[in-house]
């Protein structure tokens, strides 16, 4: 039988006059093992059981790497501490606690303590299907539940959510005090105490300790389960009293801010529209976004932000150049499988710019820029290096796709080369979304339904082992996600959570990720330091018919709001895109701004904060303006963005301006795939007034021609004097 193992860590720590840490299990990978009295745990299933020193518990399924979780993935599956460690507490008060990523249904323990068979024993058990915490005792081995039924909040346990549970129990005054939080909805950090009668000679049993332990064949997951000889308080657990925003737990720590410059988070969504958000009007009997939700309630929310293109590449461009990708080759589409890096050389970028000014920086995600100099690449095993890549346009760090979730690759990219490559060797592999036949790489491959939780991990442990080996460098993360661009592949742990299908799961599965994130660093302490600004990179894509966005429409889900078009159009449903910025200490909670603003002005608006002066001159990021003014105390420096290009897949362009929306049609620089392609209505010049008609349905160019041609006027300099900045009244 296959044996799983987990090491386990003890740290003796003071906590209070009375109080000590008997054991704590932060099950990382590559930890070594401190022998101690609470001894290892190991995984035992069914009676078998074996310890192996060094080595930390791996579950394929959930991540090949190891995401420094402990899961008991079968029947009668859980972790123990070796018989001769035995734990007699006796009368005295103890505390056990820890974050448990739950099962969809079924009964979990927590912890306990069996005894041999017909002697008495105790486990505190989660019960999923009603949202029940219970103390099951067990006394000459019949089995009796003190309370049978305690439900402290009607459904304060959902499967698929993340929790923190404690259990402070005191033998001597018969009670024992729940404590508990939803870290994926986030809420306020709630308790119960139980009255339980005639067990204060229970925790005599000389047996080992249980961690985890199902009664179905339904996994658990546990991290930073702590054991304290003592009853701690409320102000000493791992997660802080009162309201927690957002799952903001905290490790006991000296609370010394690291570094005076904040992190800096960019969390790129791909394709989702402002429609798909609850924040934004989305019902929430169709879809829910609580992570996004809380952002919003903390931070602040835009109204008129703009992708400056309605298709992935234009717009990461800009986001990391501050420059129009138009203004480079890339005129229409997007950078194909194979196509070299479209950064040019000496182009500098945002990253660069940070790591300038001490930051630890990273991509972790959806790249979609190319690499290399070479180009149609397309067996990139053959290189001895994929550079020039992330890594020389100032990121420190990179892991991620090259494409997208359906690209010809289907392994990741890590620095400079292929993750996990262990030979040169190649073998024909299908076609992807772009056709063709591709390389099969000699490398761990990708699965779909996993990408969103891999990069999840990735992040968690760049920001842990960041704030560890830098603690002088404050960080900052681009983390581009893969979902929820189609193939539309939601994890298991998703799949079925929303009533819409497919999408709606994906979408939801979007939203934790950013919980994740946000988890991570409020782990390391730094998540009250940080930037954090979520958006995407274009509007939703409709998909055909029969399609996961498609039956998500048809349910009701009005992916991109109430406005016109898609992914790939010039339309507002195209380029509109969520935008959302917090900051503690800088951005008040709650707040709304309909200021224009566009992801080409995130390179000037940082370096406003982090430097004190957004970018000047008009060799750096020509197309970018600060708003720095508006998330911050920053008094404003330069030129308010008053206008702004659009670019949709095709190279037609918009400029917006006021209320005012013009459209160019058909320009010299479309080439023949793209004008073969162009749809009527985009084709010709036309004029919105989107204050009256957001759905563009009246095209009011021969009606105001006067101000059609202000427009085309400003959009032509715009496009001659290569800077948007540079025009600018």
């Amino acid at each position: 039988m296959n044996k799983h193992i987990a090491t386990g860590l003890l740290l003796l720590l003071a906590l209070g006059a009375q109080a000590e840490t008997v054991g704590y299990w932060r099950f990382e990978p590559g930890e070594e093992l401190a022998n101690s009295a609470a001894g290892t745990l190991t995984l035992e299933v069914n009676g078998d059981a074996k310890a192996v020193k060094g080595s930390s518990f791996l579950n394929p399924v959930l991540d090949a790497e190891n995401r420094g979780m402990a899961d008991t993935d079968r029947v009668g599956a859980f972790f123990t501490t070796p018989d001769h460690a035995v734990l007699n507490f006796g009368s005295a008060a103890f505390t056990i606690e820890g974050f448990i990523s739950p099962s969809p249904r079924g009964f979990q323990t927590l912890a306990g303590q069996w005894g041999a068979k017909g002697e008495q024993s105790w486990r505190f058990w989660i019960n999923e299907d009603n949202g029940r915490l219970s103390v099951n005792l067990t006394k000459d081995g019949t089995q009796t539940f003190a309370p049978r039924a305690f439900t402290p909040v009607k459904g304060a346990f959902v499967g698929g959510k993340n929790y923190y549970v404690a259990a402070v129990v005191e033998p001597a005054d018969h009670r024992v005090t729940y404590y508990y939080q939803n870290l994926t909805d986030g809420g306020p950090l709630q308790s119960m105490k139980m009255e339980v009668s005639g067990f204060s000679a229970l925790f005599d049993s000389s047996a080992p300790l249980r961690i985890g332990g199902n009664s179905h064949n339904e996994p658990a997951r546990f991290d930073e389960v702590r054991l304290t000889k003592g009853a701690l308080k409320k102000t000493e657990l791992l997660v802080p009293p009162g309201p927690a925003a957002l799952g903001e737990i905290m490790i006991p720590a000296s609370g010394k801010k690291r570094t005076a410059k904040p992190n800096i988070v960019v969390f790129l969504a791909d394709d989702l529209g402002t429609g798909c958000l609850n924040a934004y009007g989305a019902d929430e009997q169709l879809v829910r976004t609580p992570r996004l939700n809380q952002l919003a309630k903390d931070g602040l929310l835009f109204t008129e932000a703009y992708a400056p293109g309605s298709v992935c590449t234009p717009t990461r461009y800009a986001m990391l150049t501050g420059r129009y990708a138009w203004r480079g080759r890339l005129k229409s589409g997007v950078v194909n499988p194979g196509d070299p890096l479209l950064i040019e050389e000496g182009r500098r970028t945002v990253a660069m710019m940070l790591q300038e000014q001490g930051y630890r920086t990273a991509h972790i995600g959806k790249w979609h820029l190319g690499y290399t100099r070479q180009n149609k690449v397309h067996n990139y095993a053959a290189l001895e290096s994929i550079s020039p890549g992330p890594n020389d346009v100032g990121f420190h760090y990179h892991f991620g796709l090259p494409n997208n979730l359906d690209d010809f690759a289907r392994v990741y990219f890590e620095n400079d080369g292929i993750y996990g490559l262990r030979s040169r060797r190649t073998s024909p592999y299908s076609r992807s979304f772009y056709g063709g036949m591709y390389h099969g790489y000699d490398a761990p491959q990708r699965q779909r339904e996993q990408v969103t939780q891999d990069l999840n991990d990735r992040a968690r442990q760049w920001i842990r082992s960041s704030v560890e080996e830098y603690p002088e460098q404050p960080l900052f993360l681009y983390f581009a996600a893969a979902a929820v661009h189609h193939p539309i592949e939601p994890s298991a742990q998703f799949r079925g959570t929303s009533p819409i299908g497919a999408y709606g799961d994906f979408i939801q599965e979007l939203d934790h990720s950013v919980g994740e994130v946000m988890d991570a660093l409020a782990y390391a302490g730094e998540l009250e330091n940080t930037l954090f600004i979520f958006s995407s990179d274009n509007g939703s894509d409709a998909g055909h018919v029969g399609s996961p966005e498609f039956q998500a429409m048809d349910a009701g889900l009005k992916i991109n709001g109430e406005r016109k078009g898609d992914k790939h159009t010039i339309w507002e449903g195209g380029v509109r895109v969520p935008f959302i910025v917090r900051w503690p200490g800088q951005v008040q909670p709650g707040q709304v701004s309909d200021r224009l603003v566009s992801l080409a002005d995130i390179y000037s608006t940082l370096q406003h904060i982090v430097t004190g002066k957004p970018v000047s001159g008009f060799d750096d990021a020509p197309d970018s303006f600060s708003f720095a003014d508006e998330i911050s105390r920053r008094k404003p420096v330069g030129p308010r963005r008053e206008h702004a290009v659009l670019n949709n897949v095709h190279g037609i362009k918009a400029l917006r301006m006021g209320n005012w929306k013009y459209i160019e049609g058909m320009n010299d620089e479309i080439g023949e795939w793209a004008s073969k392609r162009v749809s009527k209505s985009e084709a010709e010049p036309a004029l919105y007034q989107l204050d009256k008609d957001p759905m563009e349905q009246n095209n009011v160019i021969d009606q105001y021609p006067e101000m059609a041609e202000r427009l085309k006027k400003q959009y032509q300099e715009i496009r001659e004097n290569g800077s948007e900045r540079k025009t600018a009244r």
